[in-house]
């Protein structure tokens, strides 16, 4: 199919190009197609242009649901060709996202909605009203997962564009991460609690990143490192207190490490804990602090430059950072 321009500057290959036309031939009208192909193409001036590209191109286009007036927007709208072409060409990740969730395309379009900046307070509370909705523990996890795709996005998509500098980019994952992970703990916390018919406990826990996330220097691919400590051990029906939070942390680390057909949350990794992985998966403060103060190697110690607060008690992580 020929173009309206006969001086392209990256042209989409021919195979792409009838693999288009029949995508939408049936939707719209060829010309409609000519003029898309058009617009695409010169976008394209501005990024790179391969067969990654142009699979990933295809692989959002053919996942629209809404064919013909996605066509007719493309085509009055600038903005839409160019989301289409900045991230196809810079991101299959951010590809995976819109194939897997075509309405997020929309939450793009809107410059301010685009450009918002999650705060750790707002935030919280905006994910509490979010997983209200829900009444399982699978319904409550997918919302997490879904959240963390539609954030990425944008966040991802600020990047590409550059409308955000590194920086930001980085302190808005690490806010995003900090904010799903507490919730995503809290809910396995509670899902044990309830488990074993425990209505109140008179010990308190902190959870802590180190690493990259302790730093907030998150990026995207970055695991997430983690430590849990607590105040001290009693029994509650028949539990110690410490089972409890085990058992917390198994389910945690399986809820967000193990992919479903909506992908994982984040892979957490309590490795770096006292001892490694041969360990008990928490400690309480003082075995802990006795921990670092005999027997921790150097590179254990200096690894607690870089801590941060994720959920649980804040006075308790203030004593455990202040010692």
């Amino acid at each position: 199919m020929n173009t309206k321009q006969p001086n392209r500057i990256n042209k989409l290959s021919d195979k792409f190009i009838k693999n288009l036309v029949g995508l939408f031939v049936a939707y719209v009208d060829a010309s409609l197609i000519d003029n898309l192909i058009y617009l695409l193409e010169k976008k394209l001036v501005r990024f790179p242009n391969n067969t990654e590209t142009e699979s990933n191109l295809y692989r959002i286009l053919s996942s629209r649901y809404d064919k013909a007036s996605f066509v007719f927007n493309c085509i009055n709208y600038p903005i839409y060709s160019h989301l289409l072409i900045a991230i196809s060409s810079s991101s299959n990740y951010l590809t995976d996202i819109l194939v897997k969730d075509p309405e997020y395309f929309y939450s793009l379009i809107n410059y301010e909605k685009l450009q918002r900046r999650i705060e750790d307070k707002p935030f919280s509370k905006e994910t509490n009203e979010l997983l209200s909705n829900f009444k399982s523990f699978k319904g409550k996890l997918n919302s997490l997962k879904s959240l963390k795709r539609k954030e990425t996005l944008r966040i991802g998509v600020n990047d590409i564009l550059g409308y955000s500098d590194i920086k930001t980019i980085i302190n808005q994952l690490s806010t995003l991460a900090k904010t799903l992970t507490t919730q995503l703990f809290t809910l396995c916390y509670n899902t044990i609690l309830k488990k074993y018919k425990i209505k109140s406990i008179r010990s308190n826990y902190t959870l802590i990143a180190l690493g990259k996330l302790g730093g907030n220097e998150l990026n995207y691919s970055s695991d997430i490192d983690l430590i849990l400590i607590f105040d001290k051990n009693i029994k509650i029906k028949n539990k110690e207190y410490f089972e409890l939070l085990t058992e917390t942390i198994q389910l945690f680390i399986e809820s967000s490490n193990t992919p479903t057909e909506n992908g994982f949350l984040y892979r957490v990794d309590f490795r770096l804990r006292p001892d490694g992985k041969t360990s008990p998966l928490c400690r309480t403060i003082n075995d802990t602090l006795h921990y670092y103060e005999t027997r921790g190697e150097d590179w254990e110690r200096q690894m607690l430059i870089k801590v941060s607060f994720i959920s649980g008690d804040i006075k308790l992580y203030n004593i455990f950072t202040d010692y």
